[in-house]
């Protein structure tokens, strides 16, 4: 980057240039930024870049492969992985993927350099609000008995009606499209 370009936020020299949309969702344009402004805009705590960017094109890695991270979280806190090729065996019996242990043990290297809170955010930034529920017991309670509740109203409509067969089954497809726009 050339040292006469000024700082897009505070005017001092720019070091870097920063992607007003991420690159990973395809954004080209950037805005020149000296490196204290580019960590403040990523939410990096620390001032100074001595990782080289690393971290920064971790972080925008990971949005892309936020579902393979959220597997490798079930894999250790739902299905208690304790060895890689515990992982790979769950990724392929479960999750119904298929990778090298090699891209295994990269995804573990990864992970383990992400704290919970970090990890979490990413999930509830990323991934459909619906699988909430996969990592978070109190949410996954909420959600079932929000289902038991649509499935009790349609019992008692059922029981306290005169429906017919073709209403019954109306009155149930209709519910089970409020459950499904409630998740």
């Amino acid at each position: 980057m050339q040292s006469t370009k000024k700082c897009f936020e505070c005017g001092n020299p720019a070091t870097e240039n920063h992607h007003v949309i991420p690159q990973s969702m395809g954004g080209t344009k950037t805005v020149p930024l000296c490196s204290k402004c580019h960590m403040k805009v990523h939410n990096l705590e620390n001032s100074r870049r001595a990782d080289g960017n690393i971290e920064l094109t971790n972080r925008g890695l990971d949005k892309s492969r936020v579902w393979n991270l959220f597997a490798l979280y079930q894999a250790y806190t739902i299905y208690y992985a304790e060895t890689d090729m515990d992982v790979k065996k769950i990724f392929e019996d479960i999750f119904d993927q298929k990778y090298s242990l090699d891209s295994i043990k990269r995804l573990i290297k990864r992970y383990s350099k992400m704290d919970e809170d970090y990890l979490l955010s990413l999930f509830d930034k990323e991934i459909d609000p619906c699988f909430a529920y996969l990592w978070d017991e109190d949410k996954a309670i909420e959600k079932v008995n929000s289902i038991y509740k649509l499935i009790s109203e349609i019992i008692k409509e059922i029981l306290d009606s005169h429906l017919s067969e073709s209403e019954i089954v109306k009155l149930i497809r209709n519910k089970l499209i409020t459950i499904n726009n409630n998740c």
